[in-house]
């Protein structure tokens, strides 16, 4: 490890929990695959988005990330407010 300070952390938490040795031996680490996150922007304030991430078959560790609001939610209507901001510009009449 390049953190000393996290080196002796573990090596104390290691000595002094049973379990703690148990868990960090065992090393059973896994992605997570979904779960809600809070975004802020500055045009249209907090938005507050469940998730769920998609590993990207023959790629090296690439993942596909989709981001969801509850349709009728403020979370929903911020979404909607900047898909209409990236929108292009509908071209003028002549």
């Amino acid at each position: 490890m390049a953190a000393p300070d996290l080196t002796t952390l573990i090596g104390e938490l290691t000595v002094k929990s049973e379990e703690f040795a148990t868990l960090w031996q065992r090393y059973d680490v896994r992605s997570r695959t979904n779960g809600r996150k809070c975004f802020a922007d500055s045009a249209v304030g907090r938005m507050d988005l469940s998730y769920e991430a998609y590993t990207v078959a023959r790629t090296d560790g690439h993942r596909l990330v989709v981001y969801q609001a509850e349709p009728g939610t403020p979370d929903h209507d911020a979404m909607l407010l900047l898909s209409l901001a990236d929108a292009p510009a509908a071209p003028s009449a002549p």
